[in-house]
Parts: structure tokens; sequence; C-alpha cells
């Protein structure tokens, strides 16, 4: 079958584990070959909307990833093709991954929206990123992520004033100002994503999708401070977040999870067998899910990776301040500072 990435690996490695350079040539790499191999796919035969559908929606990763905004648009038009291609040969294409090919569209079309600077032009990429959302509701209308990608839109213009303003700061900065300043405004942004939960959860306590979001936004801001106590107590509300997310506790969720207890458990010796035995589960049990033995060897790549990264993210620890008094409470704001920022 067609490469894919696993569950985790767009959230966890790309935007949250900070990966080395290394790391990062890695995934290049292994994006790469994923291309490659959908390529053959389409050679052997030109219908193949399933593959036309992964390269775009890789392709779409490809874009968000990159530092160089040359080159997210360049990835971002072949993205458009990709998909376009996908849904032409079939209106209900989808990648290997599940996700319906107008979903992975309407993804690319709202990532346009906020790096296009034309206003106008920006306006035309979200209302076509919105009938690309809904029609994907319509057809699955159970899908969470679907609904989930609709109700975002309200705040796409606000989200989009924030990126265009923090785009603006990364101008003839050098490379180590512009890596601090996105790490900053990735912050940010998943500050505002975790109130926008809350609020959600206070109108409606039982929105399990809602509860599920909370939970992958707060893991991945535990991922971005540099001390273990803050760390720690976010990692904590994070994995009782998506336990308490009852049926929209799927396979990625589920992936999520056993990575923010890998994560604890090296963060908290205390806790490490503890956590270590509850992500091993949960790791299992999300591997049990796939019948593709590529997929299970996939699993087991991914694992080895995200050692490394989590051992790069606790040798960026600061040291304890004897200053700092006991029982402080973790701070989601700006101050709780990414790796490598001060």
């Amino acid at each position: 079958s067609a490469p894919r990435e696993t569950p985790g690996q767009k959230k966890v490695l790309s935007m949250a584990m900070h990966p080395t350079a290394q790391q990062m040539a890695e995934m290049m790499v292994a994006i790469h070959h994923q291309m490659n191999f959908c390529e053959e796919r389409i050679k052997y035969n030109p219908n193949d909307h399933e593959a036309y559908a992964a390269w775009g929606s890789i392709l779409v990763h490809l874009s968000i990833m990159t530092e160089d905004q040359e080159a997210k648009g360049v990835y971002l038009k072949q993205a458009f093709e990709k998909l376009q291609k996908a849904i032409s040969l079939d209106e209900n294409a989808k990648t290997h991954e599940g996700e319906l090919a107008v979903f992975c569209y309407g993804n690319a079309l709202y990532f346009k929206f906020f790096l296009e600077k034309n206003d106008a032009m920006a306006e035309k990429y979200l209302a076509k990123a919105k009938t690309m959302f809904e029609t994907a509701k319509k057809k699955e209308p159970s899908n969470p992520m679907y609904s989930s990608m609709v109700d975002q839109l309200d705040s796409a213009h606000e989200q989009r004033r924030a990126t265009q303003d923090q785009l603006k700061r990364l101008e003839g900065k050098s490379d180590a100002e512009r890596q601090a300043e996105l790490r900053l405004m990735q912050a940010q942004m998943l500050d505002g994503m975790v109130e926008n939960c809350r609020a959600q959860l206070q109108q409606d306590p039982t929105n399990s999708t809602a509860r599920c979001d909370l939970g992958k936004a707060l893991f991945e801001r535990a991922m971005q401070m540099n001390e273990a106590g803050p760390a720690c107590e976010v990692l904590r509300e994070a994995i009782k977040e998506l336990n308490s997310a009852g049926p929209v506790l799927d396979t990625a969720v589920m992936w999520v999870c056993g990575v923010a207890h890998q994560a604890l458990a090296a963060a908290d010796p205390a806790s490490a067998e503890e956590n270590k035995q509850k992500a091993k589960l949960l790791f299992a049990q999300a591997a049990s899910k796939e019948t593709d033995p590529e997929r299970r060897r996939a699993f087991k790549r991914e694992r080895e990776m995200l050692d490394q990264a989590i051992q790069s993210w606790i040798a960026s620890f600061k040291k304890p301040s004897t200053k700092k008094s006991k029982g402080s409470k973790a701070s989601l704001s700006p101050s709780s500072s990414p790796p490598g920022e001060e």
C-alpha cells in the first residue's frame, strides 16, 4: 500500500517535539520517499485517486513544515493540483489514513488563506475552504474533525491577522531570531486553542471533541516548556482530558495519549515506571488496530524517533531555581518559554 504518516507524526514530530536538524532532515527524506512512492503508483495506474489524495496530503504537510515562504507556496500549489485530481477521479476519494480528499483540499486552501497577503485573494481561499469543509461534513456528518473545522472558521479572520503580524516581524531577522519568534507564535496559538476549548466545555461539558482537542493542545504546549515542574503539570492535565474524551478516543488520540505518558515518564522520574507501562499499553493498542505489517513497522520507527525527540526535550530543561516557591502553578502564557527561549 502507499506510504502514509502514522497517527501522531504530524503533530508530535513536526510541531510539538522541535526536532533537531538531523531529525528534520530524516523526516524530509522520508516525506520525499513517500511522494516518490505515490508517483510510482500513479505511473502504474493513472486513475489511482487514493495515491493522488495521499500525495496531496503529504504536500500540504510539507508546506506547513518548511520555513521557506516561497517553498510553502510551491508545495501548496502542487497540493492543490494533486487533490483536485483525486476529487475529479472520485468525489469520495480518501487518503490511506481515511481522510477525505475534499477535507485535505480544504486544509490546503485554509493554510493558503493565512499566508496570502492580498485580502481579496485571501477571502476567496477562505470561501473555497469553507465549501470543502462543509462538503466533507455532509459526506461524513459523524466525523468530529470535519465538524470542528467548520466551527473554527468563525475565528478565521482574527487568526489570519495574528499570523500576518507575526510573519511581518520575521522579516529581516536572523535564523535564531526567527526560530525564537516562531516558537513564541506557536505558544500563543496553542494558548488560544486551550482557551477556546475550555470555553466550549464551559458551555457544554459533554462536548467530547472539544475535550479531545483540549488534551492535544495541552500536550503540545507542555512539549514547548523548558521547566520540568510546569511541563509535568500540563502533561498530566492533557492526559486527564484525553482519557475523558470518551468515544472520540480513536487511534490518533490514543497515540498522542501514549506519547504524553512517555514524555511524562522522562520528565518525572518518580512516576517513570507507571507512565512507561501506560505508554506501552496505549502504543500496543494503537498498533493492534493496524493489520498492515508495514504500518506496524512504521509505528516502531516512529517510537524510536520519539524517544530521541523526548530526550532532546528533557536536555533543554532549565536547572531548577532555588528561589522558586513550592507548589507554584504551571503557566500557559508565553512566560513558560519554549526550549531555547529566555
